[in-house]
């Protein structure tokens, strides 16, 4: 999905009701382990956001949670 060329930048972003955490989202490694610099989605939520480019986007969770992401692509 890294690859994949958005036909919008509307992505969106759901995690199970049974995800014992949170998802964590930010726009590098380093990041998506600080507690300041990211951003978080909580266990059976959906979150819409503009992204531009899904390479740089990384998640962080419990093991075992799981973060869904819908979107359109070209390819």
């Amino acid at each position: 999905m890294s690859y994949a060329k958005l036909r919008n930048r509307d992505v969106g972003f759901r995690t199970p009701v049974a995800n014992v955490g949170d998802v964590y989202l930010a726009n590098s490694y380093a990041s998506a382990n600080d507690a300041g610099m990211r951003y978080s989605i909580p266990a059976g939520s959906h979150e819409s956001m503009k992204v531009t480019n899904l390479d740089e986007l990384w998640y962080y969770g419990t093991l075992g949670d799981y973060l869904y992401i819908m979107t359109e692509i070209d390819e």
